[in-house]
């Protein structure tokens, strides 16, 4: 009978894994699809920016744009540093390729 338990012991915790990723997928394929991409972040961020520097925004207007800007901000930062930890990862695996800081020309 504990024979039994052993043997099935691993099965479930195999399931209980495919579920949870399974569910894992499920959700980023969720937040993938509300979460504007990179590029129709910053494009909304800048016609937010435009609206705000016009003056014509009212106080609670500016404040609501003011916070949609903070978020798209927040999520063209994570996307450039998910961008620069994948060229990392990218370089590392090839012996003749080295990273180097980017600096703009004054």
């Amino acid at each position: 009978m504990g024979h039994e338990f052993t043997l099935c012991a691993p099965r479930r915790e195999r399931d209980f894994a495919q579920r949870t990723a399974l569910r894992y997928v499920a959700d980023m394929t969720k937040k993938q699809q509300t979460e504007p991409t990179f590029e129709d972040a910053l494009e909304e961020l800048e016609t937010i920016v435009e609206r705000m520097e016009s003056g014509e925004l009212s106080l609670e207007d500016s404040l609501t744009a003011f916070e949609r800007g903070t978020a798209l901000s927040k999520r063209c930062q994570q996307a450039l540093d998910a961008a620069a930890k994948r060229v990392e990862i990218l370089t590392a695996r090839s012996v003749d390729a080295a990273t180097e800081p980017f600096d703009e020309p004054e």
